[in-house]
């Protein structure tokens, strides 16, 4: 592990503010953190420039094996988890040590990961998911099945069946449709739709690789009726799991209907853009609803639009991560590049700068750039315009 990037505030933190973050990228929860008047501290894979600006953090040298002795290195304090980590549950187990968990335990974690739990409840809601198997779909054209790892987040691993490595997962059949995001809170008091995104993944976008994530734009306008549907499904789920807090759902919409793919016990990457785009300090609402006895705010507290944070005015903010094509260094003059488009007002364009002298191997990210205007294609524009600023 890496200590050099790793420093205590200045001055002391109170500690009844701090919340330690653990994932393979925190930046997005440290940020959402601090937006919420919290203290963030962590450990990732990154530790990122604008990430140490944010808060302390440890990058570890293998994810997710490191976090548990990077763990040992922080003072003890309720800590939540993102970036995927909900497929190691074993090292979750070891993190509860950190102090008191924002979030689902490893038990609710484990079931709703499980593909034929989840189908057996939501099926019968009206919510399958898409035909699954663990044997060779021989029965017809295997180009209409995918392949899916267990342990898979933001669409890592996930294949055509004719490309099916031998190792744990599934077959489940392709869906052809918009693919979204939908973010959730639950509590005690019951379970609230928060806002739904498109996903953005695969090649065309930041040269992500296969099927894997490649950014959100939000918060989409649905008709009543589709926001029925959905927060049908998130009663569903809160009803059978105990979900607490933030959670996401991936779904794909084929005009028809909603088609789950997985749930996403944590926060999620589509956090950041739904904070952005409405002024929401949706991490204390997270950290409220993990709380014994939690509760939801008053609406008045959902729907307000914090001047002093709010980065945009526009109804819809995008995010798209860009990768890398080819193995690469980053110079010194590209990472100052990178950090005058950190620095861009109203809205910067970039996060997740990586540190002069960084070595980016080919398919890593890169650093993510942000976008927001009034449509969706607009904004789909001005990222691929920015994904290309990035790259010269």
């Amino acid at each position: 592990m890496d200590a050099l990037r790793f420093e205590p505030p200045r001055p002391a933190a109170p500690a009844e503010r701090r919340v330690l973050v653990f994932g393979a990228s925190i930046r997005a929860a440290a940020e959402s953190l601090r937006r919420a008047g919290f203290v963030p501290w962590g450990a990732d894979l990154f530790a990122d420039v604008d990430q140490i600006a944010c808060s302390p953090t440890i990058r570890v040298a293998r994810y997710p094996q490191d976090l548990a002795d990077a763990c040992q290195r922080l003072p003890a304090s309720p800590w939540l988890h993102t970036g995927g980590l909900e497929n190691d549950p074993d090292v979750l187990q070891e993190l509860t040590h950190a102090g008191p968990l924002l979030g689902m335990d490893v038990a609710t974690i484990r079931q709703v990961r499980d593909p034929e739990l989840l189908d057996r409840v939501l099926a019968p809601a009206g919510f399958p998911l898409p035909e699954f198997s663990l044997r060779w779909p021989t029965q017809e054209n295997p180009s209409h099945w995918l392949w899916k790892p267990f342990r898979s987040a933001g669409g890592l691993g996930l294949r055509w069946a004719k490309d099916a490595r031998k190792s744990a997962g599934y077959f489940q059949r392709f869906v052809k449709g918009e693919v979204l995001g939908a973010t959730f809170l639950g509590s005690s008091a019951g379970v609230r739709l928060v806002g739904v995104t498109q996903q953005l993944a695969g090649p065309d976008w930041g040269q992500a690789p296969g099927f894997v994530y490649g950014g959100s734009i939000g918060p989409l306008p649905l008709e009543p009726r589709r926001i029925h549907q959905l927060e049908t499904l998130g009663t569903v789920l809160r009803g059978n799991f105990e979900l607490i807090g933030l959670f996401g759902v991936d779904l794909i919409d084929d005009g028809h209907q909603f088609w789950p793919l997985e749930v996403n016990p944590r926060y999620t990457a589509s956090v950041e853009v739904l904070e952005l785009a409405t002024g929401r300090p949706l991490m204390a609402d997270h950290v409220r609803a993990c709380r014994p006895a939690g509760n939801f705010p008053s609406d008045r507290s959902l729907d307000s639009r914090p001047a002093r944070w709010s980065a945009t005015e526009w109804p819809m903010v995008g995010k798209a991560i860009v990768y890398a094509r080819r193995p690469f260094t980053v110079t010194a003059p590209r990472a100052r590049r990178f950090g005058e488009l950190h620095q861009h007002r109203p809205m910067r364009w970039a996060a997740d700068l990586p540190f002069s002298g960084a070595t980016i191997p080919s398919g890593a990210p890169i650093l993510t750039v942000f976008a927001s205007g009034q449509t969706l294609e607009s904004i789909r524009t001005t990222l691929r315009e920015r994904i290309a600023e990035c790259r010269k």
